[in-house]
């Protein structure tokens, strides 16, 4: 880090310190934050180039991962995101809007970027499990984010919790929507579309996806290496041309 970043994130924590009567504990520089008298707000890792948002009352921000390129919007009253220890978030965006809602992501979870979820309603839910790992561009919905209503009047569409256990991997472009369990140790193929729940120890696949195998374990090791490798080939092809 250099000297003008240093500077920078210690006069951030400083400000951060007499707003909240915290120290935070790690790098936070370029963000922006709004709404945290009525809420609350405690950073343990790095935060760098993001947004916090609150709108409403009561409602909670608990981070001990490291947050990079995010918004999170956390709209009325009682809502809750609680991102665990050791975990790289990546997301594009984190919505929360309802009563008593809240999106909980597990210890040494990894979330590669460009991603977006969306947690809304009334006591409801999106909770990932630990040691997960997601590609690109996820998204994760427990709502249509409108109502439909039929002839009497009657939602047809509510919102509904989602629940994905431990060491589960997204690829790239999966839709995780309203409703759906995905069970622990389970793999879901790249630009699959998630509509019904997932038993654990599966490799599912589709749109929409169905069980297509067993899994029975993975490794984010030699997945995150993989990852590195395709990014150094990536460069070298861009200098060599």
């Amino acid at each position: 880090m250099n000297i003008h970043i240093k500077i920078i994130s210690f006069l951030n924590k400083a400000i951060f310190y007499l707003r909240k009567g915290a120290w935070h504990k790690g790098r936070l520089y370029r963000c922006k934050m709004s709404g945290l008298k009525t809420n609350t707000l405690s950073l343990n890792g790095d935060f760098t180039n993001s947004k916090i948002a609150f709108r409403g009352k009561h409602n909670t921000l608990i981070s001990s991962g490291n947050v990079y390129d995010c918004s999170i919007r956390i709209e009325g009253d009682g809502n809750k995101v609680i991102i665990g220890n050791d975990c790289i978030v990546r997301c594009r965006e984190i919505w929360v809007r309802g009563s008593g809602c809240e999106i909980v992501i597990g210890d040494n979870t990894h979330l590669m970027g460009h991603s977006i979820f969306v947690c809304q309603g009334i006591q409801n839910y999106i909770h990932i499990g630990k040691d997960c790992l997601f590609s690109t561009n996820v998204q994760i919905w427990n709502s249509d984010t409108h109502t439909i209503l039929n002839s009497e009047g009657e939602v047809i569409n509510p919102c509904n919790p989602i629940a994905i256990g431990d060491h589960v991997w997204l690829g790239q472009n999966v839709s995780v929507l309203k409703g759906v369990a995905i069970g622990e140790y389970s793999v879901i193929g790249m630009s699959s579309v998630v509509t019904k729940s997932i038993q654990e120890h599966s490799v599912a696949a589709g749109n929409p996806a169905k069980r297509i195998d067993d899994c029975y374990d993975w490794n984010i090791e030699l997945v995150m290496k993989t990852v590195s490798e395709l990014k150094r080939n990536d460069k070298y092809v861009k200098e060599v041309n």
